[in-house]
């Protein structure tokens, strides 16, 4: 059974929502933004060897590497799933497209592919953190109005 005072813990602190609502929001989004840059960070020395070409050479530079094996830059020593996620990531960074935030391999380093459900209780951790600090600090409004 619901019973009310579950409904809203923290509305002596937020009583719409609003704060724990945004707080939630962004400790989530920020999830993606750190997995687009370590993405980014991994490729970043490919890139800087794709971008080196004229932009239709770098494409052919990244085809060569990835889908070519009578090529002599064939990445060879990668698995057939890597060479399609290098591919894919840096013609991505080279056109401007998304980049996906499901590289396992570029992810590695920093904890992986991040689960929806983990990013979720990241982001109520962030919550519960800032619900914390704003009622510590209204119980110190509250103590320095008593000892006037």
């Amino acid at each position: 059974m619901l019973r009310t005072s579950n409904i809203n813990q923290n509305r002596d602190i937020d009583p719409d929502g609003l704060i724990a609502l945004k707080t939630y929001m962004r400790a989530y989004a920020q999830l993606a933004v750190n997995a687009r840059k370590g993405i980014e960070s991994y490729y970043v020395e490919a890139h800087a060897e794709n971008s080196a070409y004229p932009f239709l050479e770098g494409l052919e530079h990244i085809a060569e590497k990835y889908k070519r094996p009578d090529s002599g830059i064939f990445r060879s020593d990668l698995t057939q799933a890597q060479r399609d996620m290098a591919y894919r990531q840096e013609r991505a960074l080279l056109t401007g497209a998304r980049l996906t935030l499901f590289d396992p391999y570029a992810l590695a380093s920093i904890g992986g592919v991040q689960t929806a459900q983990a990013s979720h209780q990241s982001a109520m951790q962030a919550v519960l953190k800032q619900m914390n600090e704003l009622r510590n600090q209204l119980n110190d409004v509250k103590e320095g109005k008593e000892n006037d």
